[in-house]
């Protein structure tokens, strides 16, 4: 019997291809994530350095200057991070569609997947099918050249 091979291995190789692009897509996706949040903290953390910097200033009697140059600068890192939180927002709405494209691309392949254990299930049994016939029409044929009980 010939060796098993699988009609929709071609397809099969495509779609595990797909779905692995799609992984590498989710990945980028997610590392750029990573990436807004850690500044989006960054941008917090100077937040928080700045105010106690001009309340501490506002304490020992700065010049208004002084303090008008802090509030602009405390201004554009809240803008900043309102820009930021936008793209995080942007980004989980990526993942969530990108995380949906993977899972309609993993139940593709795992759907010929299925259909290929089939395939192979079958022939197995086909195999063993002919296995027995052949090895039944073996003894058959041995028996039919030496009729027991003659030797």
């Amino acid at each position: 019997m010939k060796k098993f091979r699988f009609p929709l291995e071609k397809l099969l190789e495509y779609r595990d291809h797909v779905e692995q692009n799609e992984m590498v897509a989710l990945g980028r996706i997610h590392a750029r994530r990573r990436e807004l949040l850690s500044k989006l903290q960054d941008v917090r953390d100077l937040r928080v350095h700045y105010e106690t910097d001009r309340k501490h200033k506002c304490e020992i009697g700065a010049k208004n200057s002084e303090l008008i140059l802090i509030d602009g600068y405390l201004e554009q890192l809240r803008q900043r991070s309102e820009q930021l939180q936008m793209a995080l927002f942007q980004c989980d709405r990526e993942v969530e569609r990108q995380t949906a494209i993977l899972l309609e691309a993993t139940k593709n392949k795992n759907a010929l997947e299925k259909l290929e254990d089939q395939y192979a299930t079958a022939y197995r049994r086909e195999e063993l099918k002919e296995n027995e016939t052949f090895i039944e029409e073996f003894v058959g044929n041995v028996h039919s050249i030496n009729p027991p009980g003659i030797g």
